[in-house]
């Protein structure tokens, strides 16, 4: 599933620019398509519709800050240009970086954001988005992931360099091309709806768990507080 940004606003310098232009990413309730890449409520993720999740886990799953919430843990960001310019690909590259960022953070171990945490398996750090940029009828297919640690460190939710690689450069003009891109994003999309989803529910359950005991001890604090302040009865 995909949606066009609409107050997605970052400022750079002096201008306020929209970035990305358009996310692909998992749905959170089957009132759209109802399609095999949307995120199933009734199960472990039902809590991410829950307006205090952000607060409760500090873990960010939408790059709509602020709005509806309608995709979660975004596989594939979209810039577009008219023409050929400049900035298309920085812009690309931030909306990348931020939904690897909220990889990253899904796949540590659920704790205070300002914890060292571990990742939770050995192959949580292998995650990747991609990122397609268009100028005119000019497209690119990027591949985006995490620099791995040469030196091994078990600790990840410090500073984590992200890479951009191009995978493949076509004009839609040319019908080869067009049918190409065509073929290309089909791939990119059974992967996102097979091994992306995979991924992001694998990691989920456990802060689903951390959710839920964090809700569970701050409703029993106040019956806590209650029975103290009362005394002991006569």
């Amino acid at each position: 599933m995909s949606d066009s940004r609409k107050n997605n606003f970052i400022q750079i310098e002096s201008l306020w620019m929209r970035v990305p232009d358009h996310i692909f990413g998992l749905a959170i309730s089957r009132d759209s398509s109802g399609e095999a890449d949307t995120i199933d409520e009734s199960f472990w993720c039902r809590n991410l519709v829950q307006t205090n999740w952000k607060e409760t886990t500090g873990l960010t799953f939408d790059l709509e800050w602020g709005g509806v919430v309608k995709l979660a843990f975004p596989w594939a960001v979209y810039q577009v240009k008219s023409t050929q310019n400049s900035d298309v690909l920085s812009e690309a590259a931030l909306g990348a970086e931020m939904a690897l960022r909220m990889l990253n953070d899904l796949a540590l171990e659920p704790g205070r954001p300002d914890e060292r945490r571990a990742y939770q398996t050995p192959t949580s750090d292998c995650f990747q988005v991609f990122a397609f940029t268009s100028e005119g009828p000019k497209w690119k297919i990027y591949i985006c992931f995490r620099v791995k640690d040469i030196e091994g460190k078990k600790f990840a939710n410090e500073t984590s360099a992200f890479e951009m690689k191009r995978i493949w450069t076509g004009n839609i003009s040319h019908e080869t091309d067009a049918w190409t891109l065509i073929a290309l994003i089909g791939q990119i999309r059974e992967w996102a709806r097979t091994e992306h989803r995979c991924f992001v529910f694998n990691h989920l359950r456990k802060w689903n768990n951390y959710y839920e005991s964090l809700n569970a001890h701050s409703e029993q604090k106040p019956e806590q507080d209650k029975g103290a302040s009362e005394g002991p009865k006569a």
